[in-house]
């Protein structure tokens, strides 16, 4: 789906991607014609999979995988494979939704409890 470099961040697969780039990767795969996966693991979550090996399936199974968190960039440098930043989750939502804005896509909201969902479109 990509050019993109992934790096391997204690076994967690990552996109070596800036925010906008990201959202370039997630506009494209809009534009195609399968569902596609985006985690947005945090190093909070890398521990879990460490911790918890099934998870590691889970995440490295993502179309895109970008790094939501400074702990995970911290690590990518001091393990000597530098990512080129984090790219926050709801940073990237908000890309998102002004790229559907702007082509006029439609973007779908579940929420886990009732309201929720009706906020977040709000």
């Amino acid at each position: 789906m990509t050019d993109f470099e992934k790096i391997n961040i204690r076994g967690v697969n990552f996109l070596n991607v800036t925010l906008d780039e990201a959202a370039a990767v997630g506009a494209k795969m809009l534009s195609g014609d399968r569902v596609c996966t985006v985690f947005t693991p945090n190093s909070e979550i890398v521990q879990l999979c460490i911790e918890q090996n099934e998870y590691y399936d889970l995440y490295n199974s993502g179309d895109m995988v970008v790094p939501d968190g400074a702990g995970v960039v911290k690590a990518a440098k001091i393990l000597g494979k530098p990512l080129k930043g984090k790219v926050a989750g709801v940073e990237l939502g908000e890309k998102m939704l002004e790229y559907c804005a702007k082509s006029g896509d439609s973007a779908f909201f579940l929420g886990a409890k009732p309201g929720v969902a009706e906020e977040a479109a709000k």
